[in-house]
């Protein structure tokens, strides 16, 4: 989505040929959820410099790679808006019709949009994409060696998103993109904390603590798994 750099591109790419088509991307492959707002961001980006360069073949792609786990529902954000631009309706997200998003998907925008917080969950909208939600999961917990990386109170903040992703489905649609990221965030409040937790136990040699643990996490863990 850098400006001077997609012009600088198009340009030495013009030096070979004339026949040029761009493919922008729905970032929705890296895991279970969508990055809505960085994918606006890149393709508004990207279909201005193509407007500007006369570059009128463009396309948005959602690549299905990695296991394809977040669903194309959990896109639409990204989708209208690159719609809506390329009908020349709008300028930038901040001028989206919600109500016609809603009148069209029986869904809410922001509601959908909110999915990018499962790899957010203090929802800081952060700059950058990353997998966080994924190798969460996917993390070892006797290994312990990627959950020192996350923050104080990740659990607490995964807890209160699997609330609203609750209260979203109720109100939306597309209920089963909502319910099972509800459901996705309540394991991730779990997993996020098991291993440092079982790691602080077997430290301090508590054999009690470690009863209890096994008691009030893992096997909550594995009965929501």
């Amino acid at each position: 989505g850098d400006y001077q750099k997609l012009c600088v591109e198009i340009d030495k790419l013009k030096l070979y040929t004339d026949k040029i088509g761009y493919a922008g991307s729905v970032l929705k492959a890296s895991g279970f959820a969508p990055y809505n707002r960085i994918s606006i961001e890149n393709i508004l980006t990207q279909m201005r410099v193509c407007v500007e360069k006369g570059v009128e073949h463009y396309i948005v792609t959602l690549w299905t790679d990695n296991g394809a786990q977040c669903s194309e529902w959990a896109a639409w954000p990204a989708l209208f808006t690159a719609a809506e631009y390329a009908n020349g309706n709008i300028c930038n997200e901040e001028e989206v019709d919600k109500d016609k998003f809603f009148e069209i998907t029986g869904c809410y925008y922001d509601d959908l949009s909110a999915l990018d917080y499962l790899n957010d969950p203090f929802m800081r909208n952060l700059p950058t994409r990353n997998t966080n939600s994924y190798w969460i999961l996917f993390a070892d917990i006797m290994l312990c060696n990627y959950d020192l990386l996350l923050s104080a109170g990740v659990g607490k903040a995964y807890q209160k998103l699997a609330k609203r992703y609750g209260e979203y489905a109720k109100r939306n649609a597309c209920y089963d993109v909502f319910a099972i990221t509800a459901k996705m965030a309540e394991i991730l409040a779990i997993k996020s904390e098991i291993g440092v937790e079982l790691r602080r136990l077997y430290k301090a040699g508590n054999i009690n603590g470690l009863q209890k643990w096994q008691r009030e996490s893992l096997l909550p863990l594995i009965e929501k798994m």
